[in-house]
C-alpha cells in the first residue's frame, strides 16, 4: 500500500452505495439476531449486563456505578466512552440500544476499509474488501456475542490509519485521541503507529506523537484505575503473574500450544494469510495478540466469537489489504495472466467466506 497515495475522490458513487447497503444489511441482521437473543434470554454473558448497568447509572448521574463488582467500573477499566453512551441511553434506556450502537460502529469500519483499499485497488476490489471486512468472523462474532465498548475502537483505529496513509496529521491525532477514550489498552495499539512510522522513515512528529501520547495515556489511566480499584492495583496484571520468574523454555512451550496455533489460524485463514505477504501493519495487531498469548490461559480459537480478538482487527485488515494489492500486481513470466490471478483470488475469497 503506497502511503503517499491519496484517496481517489473519483470513486464511483455506486461503490459507496454498495458499501452503505452492505453495512445496512449487517446492522439489520445483527439487530434481528439480537432481538431473538433478547426474547430468548440468550444474553447470558456478563458483558451486556455490565455495560447496561454502568451506562444506565451514568445516565442517571451516578457515573461508572455498578453492582456486579465492588466499586466503580473505573476500578476495572478506564472506559470514558461510557459518558458518551449515557446520552442516547438517557433517551432510550434499553440494552439493545448498546447492541445497535456497537453494530453501527463495527459497520462504519467498512467505509474506512473502502477508503484505504481504494489507494491500491480498483473500485470493485475496494468494495469487495469493505464487504469482506463485514464478513470477518471477528467482526460478526463481536457483534453477535454481547456488547463491549472495545468494539467502538475498531472504526476509530481504521479511520486513524486512513488519516495516517493520507498524511493528515491533525485528523490522525483526532482519531487516535477518540480511540484512547474507549479503553486504556487501546493505547498499546495506537503506539504502534509510531513504530510503523519509524519503518517508513516518516518525519519525527509521526513517530513521537503517537508514541508519547499513547505511553502517557496508558500510564495515566493505569494510575487512575489503581485509585478506584478496591484492591489498589490493576487486577488484570494477575493474568500475567505466572511469567515471573521468567523461564524462556516455559514461555516458548506456552506460545506453541495447539490452542495458540488454532487462534492464529482462525485469525489468518479468513484473510487467506495475505498479511504474511506484507506484514508491516501486523505491528498494530502485535500488542493485542501478546495480551492474549502470554496470559495464563493463552489464546484460543474460541476467542474469535468474543470481544477479545477485536484489537487485532485493524492490523490484520491493513496487512491484508497490503497483501492483496501485492498479490494482484502483474508480474512478468508468471504462469497465470494477471486477469486469471485476480479471478483466482476472488474465487478463493468467496470460498473462504
Amino acid at each position: 500500500m503506497n502511503a503517499a497515495a491519496c484517496y481517489n475522490p473519483a470513486m464511483p458513487k455506486s461503490s459507496k452505495i454498495v458499501v452503505a447497503a452492505a453495512a445496512a444489511v449487517f446492522i439489520a441482521l445483527v439487530m434481528a439476531f439480537a432481538g431473538w437473543k433478547w426474547a430468548n434470554a440468550a444474553y447470558n454473558g456478563i458483558d451486556l449486563a455490565y455495560f447496561s448497568q454502568a451506562v444506565w447509572n451514568t445516565a442517571h448521574l451516578r457515573p461508572f456505578a455498578f453492582t456486579i463488582h465492588p466499586g466503580l467500573t473505573l476500578g476495572d477499566h478506564a472506559e470514558w466512552v461510557l459518558l458518551l453512551l449515557a446520552l442516547p441511553y438517557a433517551v432510550l434506556p434499553h440494552p439493545l440500544v448498546l447492541i445497535f450502537i456497537q453494530a453501527v460502529a463495527l459497520a462504519a469500519g467498512a467505509f474506512a476499509v473502502q477508503r484505504i483499499a481504494a489507494r491500491s485497488l480498483s473500485p470493485r476490489w475496494s468494495v469487495g474488501a469493505a464487504v469482506a471486512y463485514l464478513l470477518l468472523p471477528t467482526v460478526g462474532g463481536a457483534a453477535l456475542f454481547e456488547f463491549h465498548a472495545l468494539a467502538l475502537a475498531i472504526p476509530l483505529l481504521l479511520f486513524a490509519a486512513d488519516a495516517y496513509l493520507e498524511k493528515r496529521f491533525g485528523r490522525f491525532l483526532l482519531f487516535i485521541g477518540l480511540a484512547l477514550l474507549i479503553r486504556e489498552d487501546v493505547a498499546l495499539v495506537t503506539a504502534m503507529f509510531g513504530i510503523v512510522a519509524v519503518f517508513e522513515k516518516r518525519p519525527l512528529r509521526w513517530i513521537l506523537a503517537p508514541l508519547a501520547l499513547s505511553v502517557a495515556w496508558f500510564a495515566g489511566m493505569i494510575f487512575i484505575i489503581k485509585q478506584f480499584s478496591v484492591g489498589g492495583g490493576f487486577k488484570f496484571f494477575a493474568y500475567y503473574g505466572w511469567l515471573w520468574p521468567l523461564d524462556l523454555g516455559v514461555l516458548g512451550r506456552h506460545l506453541l500450544r495447539l490452542t495458540q496455533l488454532e487462534f492464529l489460524l482462525a485469525m489468518l485463514m479468513p484473510v487467506l494469510f495475505l498479511p504474511l505477504a506484507r506484514p508491516k501493519w501486523l505491528l498494530l495487531a502485535l500488542p493485542g495478540w501478546l495480551m492474549l498469548a502470554i496470559s495464563a490461559s493463552g489464546a484460543g480459537a474460541g476467542l474469535i466469537g468474543t470481544h477479545y480478538a477485536l484489537l487485532l482487527i485493524p492490523g490484520i485488515e491493513l496487512a491484508s489489504l497490503d497483501g492483496l494489492a501485492w498479490a494482484r500486481k502483474p508480474r512478468p513470466n508468471t504462469v497465470l495472466p494477471a486477469a486469471h490471478v485476480s479471478r483466482l483470488i476472488a474465487l478463493v475469497l468467496v470460498t473462504a467466506v
